[in-house]
């Protein structure tokens, strides 16, 4: 009878210690499952972020764009407004220069 408990006890302790195993076996390939899931969730997040940036990067360019053409513009106004000033005032300027030279 003593034999059959301590074979019992014995068959108990290795079913306990084969169970432990498979638990600690089991936690390791989750553990390992849920590393390959955070790598690939990293992984997504940074293509994401690329994406975004690239959004961002392309977005500025194009307002930097429509800025420089609106002071380009500006500036072509600008110029055609002094060059049609200037020409105006030539006539004046040159008939003054003339007459400062005759008097003289």
């Amino acid at each position: 009878m003593v034999v059959e408990v301590l074979r019992s006890i014995k068959h108990a302790e290795e079913a306990a210690d084969k169970k432990v195993k498979e638990a600690q076996a089991e936690g390791e390939k989750l553990i390992e499952k849920a590393r390959a899931e955070a790598v690939e969730l990293v992984k997504q997040a940074r293509a994401e972020a690329q994406k975004k940036a690239a959004e961002i990067i392309k977005k500025a360019e194009e307002e930097g764009k429509k800025e420089a053409d609106r002071i380009i513009k500006q500036g072509d106004t600008e110029g055609s407004r002094i060059r049609e000033a200037s020409k105006r005032k030539i006539g004046p300027a040159s008939t003054a220069i003339v007459q400062g030279i005759v008097e003289v």
